[in-house]
């Protein structure tokens, strides 16, 4: 049994490393062979373990990445059409809005200009919401993680917070601060739901190395526009509705190309849903 265990943990570390690859060379040209050697797996079975792991082969998921990608960036940022598909892997405009296309049945030009037309899940800009914002100048943060798939309302928040606890007080280290923080590596608003990836975790002193579930990566220090929320969790997606599509725009600020973190600061535990406290850090140039 504790084989077993042990196997299977194994296996998660290395596909966290395919993942991580993918997505900090997302532009390159990514074979398997190159897969194979930074996960460990042979080239005859790394296509299987990975479709098992990640529920779609290993080409889906890099042209998925690859997509989502570009429909942020064609929002997100004034690059041209072209210029994006360089940076997401494509030489070519035309072959980029093939692939946009046939996923998202509209074409990046139409996306970029018409901002009604949404992908996988309506947005809602709350004009009511009481949001606390202001920028800071954040340090670099070691982020220790464990990485989870899906449905955010399916994942079990409290269970992956007590295995990092348990980790972390077996191997004798001390949390940089007490409130736990999530990473999201996509956006809902253009990944399917089932393929959502969450890494939850808290900062801690120092690097860690990975190990099985056990994922590290360091927050790069920078400015961040920081927003405080009092509420439930549920009204987390209309804040980052209304965050991205009014408040950034209106402050005239530009998206570095990272992902958001989300910072809890009170016990829900403890604290009824209207009075639960979370800081939204999205990173800014």
């Amino acid at each position: 049994m504790q084989k077993k265990e042990s196997t299977t943990e194994l296996y998660k570390e290395r596909v966290n490393r395919v993942v991580d690859y993918v997505y900090t060379h997302i532009g390159e040209d990514i074979s398997l062979a190159r897969l194979a050697d930074v996960s460990g797996f042979s080239m005859y079975h790394i296509h299987r373990i990975l479709k098992a792991f990640l529920g779609e082969s290993i080409g889906a998921f890099i042209i998925r990445s690859r997509m989502e990608k570009a429909a942020w960036m064609l929002r997100g940022t004034e690059l041209s059409i072209a210029q994006i598909a360089w940076e997401v892997g494509y030489d070519t405009p035309s072959s980029l809005s093939r692939v946009f296309q046939s996923m998202y049945g509209v074409s990046p030009s139409v996306y970029r200009n018409d901002k009604s037309i949404t992908l996988m899940k309506e947005t809602n800009i709350r004009h009511d919401l009481d949001l606390k914002t202001g920028v800071k100048e954040l340090p670099s943060r070691h982020f220790m993680y464990i990485r989870c798939l899906g449905p955010y309302q399916e994942i079990d928040f409290p269970g992956v917070f007590k295995r990092l606890f348990k980790y972390m007080f077996s191997h004798f280290m001390r949390p940089e601060s007490p409130d736990f923080c999530c990473v999201y590596a996509n956006d809902p608003s253009t990944t399917p739901v089932d393929k959502l990836v969450t890494d939850l975790g808290l900062c801690v002193k120092k690097a860690v190395t990975p190990k099985g579930e056990i994922g590290y990566r360091q927050i790069p220090a920078g400015k961040y526009l920081c927003a405080l929320y009092k509420g439930p969790y549920h009204g987390l997606s209309d804040v980052y509705d209304t965050l991205l599509g009014k408040i950034i725009p209106e402050m005239g600020l530009m998206l570095r190309d990272e992902p958001p973190m989300e910072c809890y600061l009170n016990d829900p535990a403890k604290e009824k849903p209207e009075d639960l406290l979370t800081e939204i850090q999205i990173p800014i140039e």
